[in-house]
Order: structure tokens, then sequence, then C-alpha cells
């Protein structure tokens, strides 16, 4: 189960045991946990790739 969770949704083996472990075996709120969980992992990412652009000064008018 840990492999297949792994496998449709993107987390780490923790990230599965963890869900499941707080959850237990029901296959549709551990979906839903673990796409919650990969939105918030993406959204972080965004922001800490957003500081690595550099800043350009905006033209004044």
């Amino acid at each position: 189960m840990v492999q297949r969770l792994m496998e449709e949704t993107g987390i780490t083996v923790e990230e599965a045991q963890e869900l499941i472990a707080l959850l237990g075996y029901e296959w549709s709120s551990l979906l839903r946990e673990a796409h919650i969980l990969m939105q918030k992992k993406r959204r972080s990412l965004l922001v800490c790739s957003s500081d690595l652009l550099p800043r350009v000064p905006r033209p004044r008018p």
C-alpha cells in the first residue's frame, strides 16, 4: 500500500507511512491527504524557487 500511494501521488516512503499510521487503510482518505501534502510541497517549492530569481528593477513612470 505504501508503494502504491507513493507511485500515485509522489509522496515519500516516510510520508506514506505516516499517513497510513494516522488514517489507517482507507484508500480515499489516504489519496486525499497525500494530494493535499503534495500541493503544499509544490507551493513551498514555488516560493523558494522564486527567491532564486534575480530581482529586476521596475522602470519608474
